[in-house]
């Protein structure tokens, strides 16, 4: 008798972190375990949280759930949901509507700075007061607006209000390779065949940062929310270039320094300062188990209001 509740008990919890799993894969589009374990098990060890979620990702794919592929540039396995597992998903979770991928795993670039933004958001998502599933279809109606205002789209968004009652969206952009001083052939082809000007991953970050310093803000319902930017250096050569970046770009406009935080005034002075963190990441994404008290950026308030995160990372 015994034997038989453990085994029903068991199975419900299987079958619990198997949904998780599908659901967390169908949010962020293309995982790997390390990745999932932390969503799924952030309150375990790295070790133990990266087997379980292994024997997860197993079953989900034993059971057709997912598809896998090997990334033999890094050595790297990476899930994504099946038409399968998007059918079961939405046979046992509705209110998660899901699609399944045919040929996402097909284009697996710049995929560690897919996972390092699946980071900052989940370790986001940990804190926040409000994560439901409305936030994805939130996030495509406030990509659009923010590609159609800025000219550009951040990696993860998030919100929080501060001690005084200031509301900040934090931009955060993941710095995972160094960016280009020219455009290359196939964007210099691409741009030509839009009419517009290529422009090169360091032109494209001197003009997110006018942008930021002369909109200042995003809407999120009907709210406005001044805007501050986090640069997320995956080594120390990448990060002393952002920094040579913001210094010589904001060097008539009196930009001040403290530790890893740069501040410039805005177009209008009134509304205060642009604020740009510097978050050096680890070398490696399985380096170091990742505490929610150190991510997603330094001194991340304690509450953040909602975070979000857009299927674009997935490809990008």
């Amino acid at each position: 008798m015994k034997k038989n509740h453990l085994t029903k008990n068991g199975t419900e919890v299987r079958e619990f972190y198997l949904v998780e799993a599908l659901k967390l894969v169908q949010r962020y589009g293309v995982v790997r375990a390390h990745t999932l374990a932390f969503g799924l098990f952030p309150n375990r060890t790295q070790k133990a949280a990266t087997a379980a979620a292994q024997r997860v990702l197993g079953n989900a794919t034993e059971a057709g759930y997912l598809r896998a592929k090997d990334d033999f540039k890094t050595r790297r396995r990476y899930y994504a949901l099946s038409v399968g597992g998007a059918r079961y998903l939405n046979e046992v979770a509705p209110e998660c509507p899901a699609k399944g991928r045919q040929t996402l795993l097909e284009h697996m670039s710049r995929a560690n700075h897919r996972d390092w933004g699946i980071l900052i958001a989940m370790a986001s998502n940990m804190r926040a007061h409000m994560v439901g599933v409305t936030e994805d279809q939130l996030w495509a109606k406030l990509r659009n607006e923010t590609l159609d205002y800025f000219g550009h789209v951040p990696d993860v968004l998030t919100f929080y209000t501060n001690g005084t009652g200031k509301r900040i969206a934090v931009w955060h952009e993941v710095e995972a390779s160094r960016r280009s001083r020219t455009a290359s052939y196939s964007e210099r082809a691409r741009a030509k065949s839009i009419g517009k000007t290529a422009r090169s991953g360091m032109d494209q970050l001197r003009d997110l940062l006018k942008q930021l310093r002369s909109k200042r803000f995003v809407t999120y319902e009907h709210q406005e929310y001044t805007v501050a930017l986090v640069m997320h250096c995956a080594t120390g050569k990448i990060e002393r270039e952002i920094r040579c970046v913001i210094k010589d770009f904001f060097s008539k406009e009196g930009v001040t320094e403290s530790d890893d935080v740069y501040s410039v005034a805005f177009n209008s002075a009134k509304f205060g300062d642009l604020v740009i963190s510097i978050n050096r990441l680890p070398e490696k994404v399985e380096c170091t188990w990742i505490d929610t008290f150190g991510m997603p950026w330094p001194n991340a308030p304690t509450q953040i209001m909602t975070a979000l995160t857009h299927q674009y990372l997935a490809h990008k």
